[in-house]
């Protein structure tokens, strides 16, 4: 042992010292007993799993030889390597992490020089300093890390098995490791006794029963429950009848082992001591069911929805719709009345909730079978729903007219007929060659996009070409090239603001004749909000760049304001609201021509005088248009500005209330020079008109807007 009575400076290294003596210890156990533990770790995870029970016999006897040969392995393994550690050896650790070794000095002694007195102050400086170099020991942390004594990781296998094992397994079938040999005696001095266990279906969510816990009598068991029971003792001391399996073949009831499935109701006997009787009701587990919640509604692009509900007893797993064609209510003339050719349903995959319970739920399907050949024909759509134990639940079919993308342009509509008459069956080849002919012949009155022209005219020569002898693939092709074309023609990119508008509003009064939806409707209101809105700005820019191309001033003419568009608007919105389709589509007609005629010119002040106002007016028209270019409102000019930035035409719509107003935004003082006046087929500015006091401001009444109280006068 080491004498740490040498010095005072010893003393103080107690603490390390020990703990570094710990870490010796722990260090030379780990790296001499590892495969000990590794074969118990294994050994352990093996009976908690019910290994011995589980396996035959030849299997338990080898691995139970496997595991004495490797307990002896282990053992003699840890006598050669394990060394007891000294105190001494935990000195010289901690001193060979210091510098210089203080630790060895301060135990050394003063070899010459005893008597001179230089030689011992020279001794004791060199003491002292190593004194305060073994002040700072500190212990030793021990080096545990074994990864090249074990190469194979084999401890961390057999760690993860035995943490498997206690999660997952019980440690008290450890206990019963010896009943499982022949001849161990184990039955001898604890007499007869069994095990058993009920474990239900993992889907239930309900937890394992240990059977010998449970009072006998009446006991309640989902289906499908699996049970397990273990005689342990001579043979025949105990017996297992049931009759909840439904088994056949039934082995022997004094076998140690018994393994099967409650599928019925019945009775579990176990006869001899410690025996048991239960009488299982069984807990059917009832098949799910699905339907339809609600109609099916479509959107404006041709994707559809359709809410659904599902329940069942622990949980729906899988659901799917199929779709097939309602051939008994397909309206049989034109293109479909010869016979379709054989198409496989639709099968589309139901959404299921990501979290939460799906015991019961309510979800919400969405797609876009526009494409399809079934798209705007009657189907008939049929749910279903599948639960963890495999079984099906159906709704009856569902007879609905499949949502597809409705085409107001009458050029598209026509190629998307021709479209489903080809995917119908390629026998309509020839009669579609002749319709695509028809529609082609003068295109120039009914095809504005000649990009779409040029495309049709290539997929006509094909079609034409192979009509005779048609395959489904060249079919499917020219049909997506079809698609291609209509989408073109009713969505696609026109050359100037003017194409645009009178598309959007070609597109809502085709949508108002056909009765389309409202929410279809308000969809196109807005897309021709916007279109006038880009419209104006580009008659705005023309008149800012082109200012001496405007009509004369004093050319007479009917005058619009811009509380008679609110008037027109409000009107046409009244119509479409109260269903009467041939008044909104002759006002949108009106509104139509009004529109195409609009032409936005600069107004004169002064009764018409030109010269320096006139210029002012233009300089004041320039910049509000502008402002209205980078989408801003522009702010309030000064009292002095007769005309502010602010003062002009803008169609807003209010979503909340589905209405379409226009706004007219006048001065305070002096009325904008953008009032509308259509006369002889084009529009221009009227002159400026001075305001009654009071006059020229709109007010917000009960969420709409109101007129001004006072009309502008002209000037005198």
């Amino acid at each position: 042992m080491t004498d740490l009575n040498r010095h005072p400076a010893l003393l103080r290294l107690r603490g390390p010292l020990r703990l570094t003596l710990a870490g010796l210890w722990a260090e030379r156990i780990t790296r001499a007993f590892w495969p000990l533990w590794t074969v118990l770790m294994a050994l352990l995870a093996a009976l908690a799993f019910d290994a011995h029970n589980r396996l035959g016999i030849e299997v338990v006897w080898a691995g139970l030889v496997a595991t004495v040969l490797g307990l002896v392995y282990a053992g003699w393994y840890a006598w050669q390597q394990f060394r007891k550690p000294t105190e001494a050896e935990a000195m010289a650790r901690l001193d060979s992490r210091l510098p210089g070794r203080p630790i060895a000095a301060l135990q050394d002694t003063q070899a010459i020089g005893v008597g001179d007195a230089a030689s011992q102050a020279v001794w004791q400086a060199h003491v002292q300093r190593m004194a305060a170099k073994a002040a700072q020991a500190k212990a030793v942390e021990p080096d545990l890390r074994i990864a090249a004594r074990d190469p194979f990781a084999l401890r961390y296998v057999a760690l993860t098995a035995l943490v498997m094992a206690v999660l997952f397994g019980s440690l008290w079938r450890v206990t019963s490791a010896g009943a499982a040999l022949p001849g161990s005696g184990v039955a001898a001095v604890t007499g007869p006794t069994w095990e058993g266990w009920a474990q239900p279906p993992a889907y239930t969510g309900k937890p394992s029963l240990y059977l010998n816990d449970v009072a006998q009598g009446d006991l309640s068991l989902p289906a499908g429950t699996r049970l397990q029971f273990r005689l342990y003792g001579e043979v025949g001391q105990l017996t297992l009848s049931e009759t909840v399996s439904g088994r056949t073949e039934v082995p022997p009831a004094s076998d140690p082992q018994h393994d099967f499935v409650a599928v019925q109701s019945g009775e579990i006997a176990i006869a001899g001591p410690n025996g048991k009787t239960w009488k299982i009701a069984i807990i059917a587990d009832a098949p799910p069911t699905i339907a339809p919640d609600g109609e099916i509604t479509r959107k404006g692009t041709g994707e559809f929805t359709q809410a659904f509900k599902a329940t069942d007893d622990y949980g729906v797993v899988a659901g799917q719709v199929t779709i097939a064609l309602d051939l008994a209510a397909v309206d049989r003339r034109f293109g479909l009345s010869v016979e379709p050719e054989a198409r496989e349903p639709i099968v589309l995959d139901l959404p299921l909730p990501v979290t939460g319970d799906r015991a019961e739920f309510t979800e919400t399907l969405i797609d876009d079978l526009s494409e399809h050949p079934f798209a705007n024909l009657p189907v008939t759509m049929t749910y279903q729903a599948t639960d963890a134990a495999n079984q099906m639940g159906a709704a009856a079919p569902a007879a609905v007219v499949l949502p597809g993308k409705r085409f107001f342009d009458p050029f598209a509509a026509a190629l998307i007929e021709v479209r489903r008459d080809l995917l119908w069956s390629r026998a309509n080849a020839p009669l579609s060659v002749q319709y695509l002919k028809a529609i082609t012949n003068r295109p120039e009155a009914l095809i504005r996009n000649e990009r779409a022209y040029l495309r049709l005219r290539v997929a006509l020569r094909r079609l034409d070409a192979e009509k005779r002898d048609l395959t489904a693939e060249a079919r499917d092709e020219i049909a997506a090239e079809l698609w291609d074309i209509a989408l073109l023609v009713e969505e696609g990119d026109l050359a100037s603001a003017l194409a645009r508008l009178q598309r959007a509003q070609d597109r809502l009064d085709e949508a108002i004749r056909n009765g389309a939806s409202p929410e279809e409707i308000d969809r196109l209101m807005e897309e021709m909000q916007q279109a006038l809105d880009e419209y104006i700005n580009q008659l705005a820019r023309e008149a800012e760049q082109n200012p001496d191309g405007q009509m004369s001033q004093n050319q007479q003419g009917q005058a619009m304001s811009g509380d008679q568009l609110q008037q027109m608007l409000d009107e046409l919105q009244r119509l479409m609201e109260e269903g009467k389709t041939a008044e909104a589509a002759e006002l949108m007609e009106q509104l139509r021509e009004f529109m195409e005629n609009m032409q936005v010119v600069q107004g004169q002040g002064g009764g018409g005088q030109g010269g320096p106002g006139q210029q002012a007016m233009r300089d004041r028209m320039a910049s509000r248009m502008k402002a209205s270019n980078r989408g801003s409102r522009g702010s309030r000019g000064s009292n002095s500005n007769p005309v502010r930035a602010r003062d002009k035409v803008k169609v807003k719509t209010r979503t909340a209330s589905n209405r379409i107003t226009a706004v007219w935004r006048n001065a305070s003082k002096t009325c904008s020079a953008g009032w509308i006046s259509w006369a002889s087929g084009s529009c221009r500015a009227m002159a400026p008109r001075r305001a009654r006091p009071g006059a020229g401001r709109w007010t917000k009444q009960a969420g709409r807007w109101r007129k001004p109280s006072a009309r502008c006068a002209r000037a005198t």
